[in-house]
């Protein structure tokens, strides 16, 4: 595989992780890198059937190339912003080019769940979103466990409760983000109804356009 696409692949993968992309567009921008260069091997391949028609076959390629670039730059763009505000890290990301399982996807949310536990800017899609809950209270199950443990389990239990808080904040405005508010709504939390207001807004899809948060 050519180099620049798989650098561009890593980015990408990474800018997913971080939550910038959805898993969708990212799924959409690596079938547009692969078709893009598959594209680009037929048109200076030598083969019998291009050398029947090689004009036709050329303009054709280079009319759906020059579309897939059109699409490639928005990402592209996008990507370039978030590193410029410090939202990708330098993490090496490995197997960019094979599709992500399920289990997968759920590894990868937990993992950025704590690895961006002090960040408060950039997005958090809702898939992401909740694979990193479902962690969450896996752990808290596990750790209130712990409390049967004279003093040593009431610790663990109550560095867990800090990390937590934390990590659910972050998460909550970074959820925030990607629908397109402020994290000032988190404060909803504090009032009655509005810890349900912010579980039907976390339940819905984000922003797909790019927003002043990435």
């Amino acid at each position: 595989m050519d180099l620049e696409v798989t650098a561009k692949l890593k980015e990408y993968k990474e800018l997913l992780d971080e939550g910038i992309l959805t898993q969708e567009e990212f799924d959409d921008t690596k079938k547009l890198l692969l078709q893009k260069q598959i594209e680009i091997e037929k048109v200076t391949t030598p083969s019998d059937r291009t050398n029947k028609a090689p004009q036709k076959s050329v303009a054709q390629n280079n009319a759906r190339t020059s579309v897939n670039e059109s699409k490639l730059d928005e990402v592209t763009a996008k990507v370039q912003q978030a590193k410029a505000e410090g939202f990708l890290t330098n993490d090496e990301i490995t197997s960019t080019t094979q599709g992500t399982s399920g289990a997968e996807r759920w590894q990868n949310a937990t993992l950025d769940a704590f690895r961006n536990m002090f960040n408060f800017r950039g997005r958090l899609n809702k898939t992401d979103y909740w694979w990193a809950v479902l962690s969450i209270l896996i752990i808290t199950v596990v750790a209130s466990v712990f409390c049967l443990i004279p003093f040593f389990g009431r610790l663990i239990l109550f560095v867990w409760v800090l990390v937590l808080t934390v990590m659910g904040w972050s998460m909550a405005v970074r959820r925030l983000h990607d629908l397109g508010r402020p994290w000032q709504w988190t404060l909803l939390t504090f009032s009655g109804i509005g810890g349900i207001v912010l579980l039907i807004w976390f339940l819905s899809e984000g922003e797909k356009e790019t927003n002043q948060w990435g």
